[in-house]
């Protein structure tokens, strides 16, 4: 899933890592919030040996948390399973997601990300375009 209107900066934190986000839609958002944190985390996975495919699908009180449980399940695949999470497809509906997902095995890490977190977390629409910053516990 990919945006041209879409991207992520890292921003300076004293302790942790934080990125700001921005997308045109929810869902893009989501997305390049996924692929910063993996930008964050130095991953790498050998594309040529996709593991599977895979569903995934959270039900939240507000898309701050909806944004939370959807990086915190992505960081459990690349912990506990060696697997990066690709999104093919992911659609919210209200405080819903479902994200249709490849997995790839994972062949490098450099940082560990213990945890997404909700400090000063909070997703904005401006009408035009949706913006996030997300800082991660390292």
């Amino acid at each position: 899933m990919s945006d041209r209107n879409s991207g992520f900066r890292e921003l300076q934190h004293t302790a942790d890592a934080a990125i700001e986000v921005w997308a045109s839609s929810v869902e893009n958002l989501f997305s390049t919030a996924l692929s910063g944190m993996y930008q964050l985390m130095g991953v790498s996975s050998n594309s040529s040996r996709l593991a599977e495919s895979t569903v995934i699908q959270l039900e939240e009180n507000d898309l701050e948390s909806l944004l939370v449980a959807f990086l915190s399940e992505c960081l459990y695949f690349c912990d506990s399973k060696g697997l990066l999470v690709n999104p093919t497809h992911l659609s919210i509906h209200g405080n819903c997601l479902e994200a249709v997902c490849q997995l790839a095995t994972l062949t490098t890490i450099e940082k560990e990300i213990k945890a997404a977190t909700y400090h000063n977390l909070k997703i904005i629409n401006n009408g035009n375009y949706w913006q996030a910053t997300i800082v991660f516990d390292l």
